[in-house]
């Protein structure tokens, strides 16, 4: 039976290692199994490490390596979720010091060490933001840090997320990571660790909401992970960028009322100066469009944009621009007023405007459809369709 693999990720508190191990596991194609530190020492009474806190520590730490090694020799793959630290109780109870302690246990095996670095101001501030770790937790812990632990690869956990982190060691692997598996969890999960980045000054929301059936279309085939920044005072809508350029994030829009922000490719956020408009419970809803733009006319401000479909808004609604909630309308002959269904919500990562997409009752036209009809003036932003899951 070949053996499985092992990837051992170690740092200090608060580095993002067991977020990373958990998107791991998630992005991993195959069963990854996940064992940690504390995993380990909650299997015994915590009086024990009452006693002698740092023999305690050493000793189901290394009973987890010997766990591990079984597990691995049964054909199962494992991350580890670990510290690098040189605890003198390591040679007290098993002899060695602690890296050669893991060389040994683990000789013969495919081991993969992933070292997580952070700066400690970073460090101490999630501390205070998880209120579960002292303030200076990872800065005692760095004391005891062995300088020599073995690192096949090193993760800047300041601008690394922890999926990132996790695609890059799959990467590191020569795993191609199952991204399918992940995209569900995609937003919320950004929108979490921003939440943590950003703690206290800002509301985040993810660029889906957590209803199930709908689905987001991007005409070429790259679904942005997004979310929402929407500071709570103003006046720290500059705080709120500087923390997002600190980790990896580059400007890439600063206008009335939005300023965007990507990370890599396709992976935006915005800070926005009010929420975002909320157009998604009207989809599948029936609504009536009053159309001032007809097909045939002209663009009142860009002449050259001619309508090739009727376009209108909603009366008594109210969008984030300040005027009614717009909407397309395909498949429609022109007429003073419409009445048809909410196929689609239109978004705009570059604009904090939302628009829908009506269509006659009881018509089915596919996503791609809705976008060809839409594109002539969605192609000038960096907009998507979230539609429900049966179109």
């Amino acid at each position: 039976m070949p053996t499985g693999r092992i990837f051992f990720l170690h740092g200090l508190t608060s580095t993002g290692k067991s977020t990373a191990a958990r998107s791991l596991a998630e992005l991993c194609p195959t069963p990854l199994f996940r064992s940690s530190n504390d995993t380990f020492h909650e299997m015994i009474s915590g009086r024990f490490f009452a006693r002698d806190y740092w023999r305690e520590v050493a000793r189901t730490i290394g009973a987890q390596y010997y766990a591990v090694r079984g597990m691995a020799e049964a054909g199962l793959d494992v991350v580890i979720d670990g510290m690098g630290l040189d605890l003198p109780e390591y040679k007290a109870l098993f002899g060695l010091r602690h890296r050669e302690l893991v060389k040994k246990i683990f000789a013969g095996l495919d081991v993969t060490f992933i070292r997580f670095d952070c700066p400690q101001e970073e460090l101490r501030r999630r501390n205070l933001v998880r209120g579960d770790r002292g303030e200076f937790q990872s800065a005692e812990q760095a004391k005891l840090l062995d300088p020599a632990f073995p690192a096949d690869l090193v993760i800047d956990a300041m601008t690394t997320f922890p999926d990132e982190a996790a695609r890059r060691i799959l990467a590191h692997a020569g795993i191609q990571p199952d991204e399918e598996a992940f995209r569900d969890e995609a937003d919320r999960f950004r929108a979490s660790i921003l939440g943590g980045f950003l703690c206290g000054i800002a509301d985040i929301l993810p660029a889906m909401p957590e209803d199930a059936g709908l689905r987001k279309y991007a005409p070429n085939g790259k679904i942005p992970v997004a979310a929402d920044v929407v500071p709570r005072d103003p006046g720290s809508i500059d705080t709120a960028a500087e923390a997002l350029i600190r980790r990896g994030y580059r400007e890439l829009l600063c206008a009335d009322g939005i300023r965007l922000f990507e990370r890599g490719e396709g992976d935006y956020c915005r800070i926005l100066r009010a929420l975002p408009d909320d157009l998604l419970p009207m989809l599948g809803q029936t609504v009536t469009v009053t159309i001032d733009r007809p097909a045939g006319s002209r663009h009142p401000e860009h002449p050259d944009l001619v309508y090739p479909i009727p376009y209108g808004f909603l009366d008594d609604t109210l969008a984030a621009d300040g005027e009614p909630v717009d909407a397309y309308c395909p498949g429609f002959e022109n007429a003073a007023k419409l009445t048809g269904t909410v196929a689609a919500v239109i978004r705009r990562e570059d604009d904090c405007e939302s628009k829908l997409v009506v269509i006659p009752p009881d018509t089915h036209p596919d996503a791609r459809s809705l976008w060809e009809a839409v594109r002539f003036t969605e192609r000038y932003f960096r907009s998507s369709l979230i539609l429900k899951d049966s179109l």
